[in-house]
């Protein structure tokens, strides 16, 4: 379903998918990875960075990062007609986990803007893949108001935004959020 700034999907990932795919980037990633926004005072949670050639080589990982590039390519048809680049570049993926025992929330942020020569990311995708449920960390888009955005909140939910709009996450009060973070890249923007 769309609005007029974001494209979401409910259920997306059963929570079997949702599960695997949380494990599986928590279990392969890269501590030598740093996210550029993650080493700003603006975060305050966890960040795993995934490995490229270990999701490649899984045959469930590949199944589902095609069904998310399918329906991706899908909602920018429709709703944000970026142009966008395949995605076989697996090193913008990553899981965030925001812990409610630490009050874990990120601040207002862009992931990257259109007048950004060194950036070319497109559209972000946000796949909540959190393990059990938690209380707060409701995530905000902001487009002159803040704008939260309770479709993200439910497990196996997936939701797509253009990458430079202003965004944030609420402390998490109880529990763990987990999402799943995938950045389409594309062109320079004109």
């Amino acid at each position: 379903m769309a609005s007029m700034k974001w494209w979401y999907l409910k259920n997306f990932f059963s929570n079997e998918e949702s599960e695997y795919f949380r494990k599986y980037l928590k279990l392969n990633n890269d501590s030598k990875l740093k996210d550029p926004v993650n080493q700003s005072k603006k975060k305050k949670c966890d960040v795993y960075m995934s490995r490229i050639l270990d999701i490649r080589i899984d045959p469930n990982m590949h199944t589902l990062f095609k069904r998310l590039e399918n329906v991706v390519r899908h909602a920018n048809h429709k709703q944000f007609s970026v142009d966008m680049d395949p995605l076989d570049n697996y090193s913008n993926i990553f899981l965030q986990e925001y812990k409610g025992s630490n009050f874990d929330h990120y601040d207002f942020h862009f992931d990257g803007e259109p007048d950004d020569v060194a950036g070319e990311q497109k559209l972000t995708c946000l796949i909540n893949v959190s393990g059990k449920k938690f209380t707060g960390g409701e995530f905000v888009l902001f487009d002159g108001d803040e704008c939260l955005v309770p479709e993200l909140n439910d497990k196996g939910s997936l939701l797509i935004f253009p990458s430079y709009h202003l965004h944030s996450v609420k402390p998490v009060k109880k529990g763990t959020r987990s999402v799943a973070v995938v950045w389409f890249l594309g062109p320079r923007w004109r």
